[in-house]
């Protein structure tokens, strides 16, 4: 069973299902992301893997499914990072998510970018359109803040990170 798996850690220039060409790694709470290059689409794809920690406990575990589930019913949206699907990597469920290029909001505010209020104002915007469109599929994220918050580098910004999500329906 899962449960008991020992998670794979990838290290730069590991291929991941014969086909995620690993590019860049980054640790968070719940586990690994990997930056990878897909080998036939040529896009870049983040793909989340959980940590022995939240495999472990079945409760945290079944809380990133029912992210990873809740998160592509919201479809494709421009305002929310997509997420593509959800596959077994060795017998591990790994979420696979659109890679966004332009940092996060926390990155753009350091960096200055979001001094002049058109910019500013745009971004508020948008981020709205993603939050209403979460709310409308009955989602509540719980975990706004600007590392959750990804830029893309034409200036959308893409809502991520539903960890912490919660449905309507289970409140």
């Amino acid at each position: 069973m899962w449960e008991n798996k020992k998670i794979k850690v990838y290290n730069k220039g590991d291929v991941i299902l014969d086909t995620y060409l690993v590019e860049d790694i980054r640790s968070g709470a719940m586990g690994n992301v990997y930056i990878d290059d897909h080998k036939k689409w040529k896009i870049k794809v983040a793909i989340k893997a959980p940590n022995e920690k939240i495999l472990s406990d079945k409760g945290l575990f079944n809380r990133v499914l029912k992210e990873a589930d809740a998160w592509i019913d919201l479809g494709l949206h421009p305002n929310i990072a997509y997420c593509y699907y959800v596959r077994q990597v060795d017998e591990v469920p790994h979420i696979f998510i659109e890679y966004v290029n332009g940092g996060n909001l926390r990155d753009w505010i350091a960096d200055g970018k979001c001094y002049d209020l058109k910019v500013g104002l745009d971004l508020a915007i948008q981020f709205c359109h993603g939050m209403e469109q979460a709310h409308n599929h009955g989602m509540i994220h719980r975990d706004i803040k600007p590392d959750n918050i990804l830029i893309d580098k034409d200036g959308t910004p893409k809502l991520c990170d539903l960890g912490t999500a919660r449905s309507t329906s289970a409140a």
